[in-house]
């Protein structure tokens, strides 16, 4: 699915020793997601994070967000998304963060993440099987 998503971009993508994807044949950076049979890749001249989580991980979500002692009344499955899409952005693991006071906090339609520097703005997008959140 990701070199289908890839393919459609039109770009060529190899992976840093972090783990994080990057372009080959053009300037700019790429951001990848999947979740089941689902594939996102976004393309941006400046940094960013793309995420997308299945409705039906919502317990999954949740178990992660208690391990990290999250705290927020929006959705899990949004929370997880706009953490990753975070993450993401700034080419960090889930484990790199263990440490840290994170915080996710609601603003209108957007969900703001807290402890990874400046607070970070994931752009929430709804469809019936997933969420999907970007930050950059």
């Amino acid at each position: 699915m990701r070199a289908v998503a890839l393919a459609q971009l039109g770009c060529t993508v190899t992976h840093d020793p972090d783990g994080a994807p990057r372009l080959v044949d053009r300037e700019g950076h790429i951001s990848i997601s999947h979740d089941g049979a689902w594939t996102v890749a976004v393309y941006s001249d400046a940094p960013i994070g793309i995420d997308l989580c299945l409705r039906s991980h919502a317990a999954r979500a949740t178990r992660i967000l208690d391990w990290l002692a999250i705290d927020c009344d929006a959705d899990p499955v949004e929370q997880f998304a706009a953490l990753e899409a975070a993450l993401k952005l700034h080419r960090l693991g889930i484990e790199r963060v263990l440490d840290r006071d994170l915080a996710i906090l609601v603003d209108g339609d957007a969900l703001v993440v807290r402890g990874l520097g400046d607070d970070i703005r994931a752009t929430l997008h709804h469809y019936p099987d997933f969420v999907m959140a970007v930050c950059g």
